[in-house]
């Protein structure tokens, strides 16, 4: 987990869709984040999307399962998501956008799409 960040909450947002909570120790890194993927959103590539911000609250969609250590120990993280991954990569690359941060716990798995995590830090 980032330094910048406090916890990683699912739950459900007001009482309708399921939803992940992302709770920071700063705010500008929160507003950073929502403000990024913004921006991401219109590259049509597979990121969380933001349901709310306000302060150092960040509400994103959507829930996706976390590739956690036991599943990667037992391949779970397979050939096809790494290809999934990389078109993430090569598509925000090439608008310009480095990601800073990629690595496992940054990868989750929505619909049998994978999902990039984490652009506070992007540039």
């Amino acid at each position: 987990m980032s330094a910048w960040l406090r916890k990683f909450v699912l739950c459900v947002w007001r009482g309708r869709r399921s939803v992940v909570l992302k709770v920071y120790n700063d705010e500008e890194k929160c507003k950073a984040e929502a403000e990024n993927l913004g921006k991401l959103s219109k590259l049509g590539i597979s990121i969380p999307s933001v349901v709310n911000q306000e302060g150092k609250y960040l509400v994103l969609k959507p829930r996706a399962q976390h590739f956690s250590k036991e599943e990667r120990k037992n391949r779970f993280f397979k050939k096809e998501h790494a290809v999934l991954l990389y078109s993430i990569l090569q598509k925000t690359h090439t608008a310009g956008w480095v990601h800073r941060d990629v690595r496992p716990p940054n990868f989750f798995l929505h619909d049998k799409k994978v999902l990039l995590n984490d652009w506070a830090g992007a540039v």
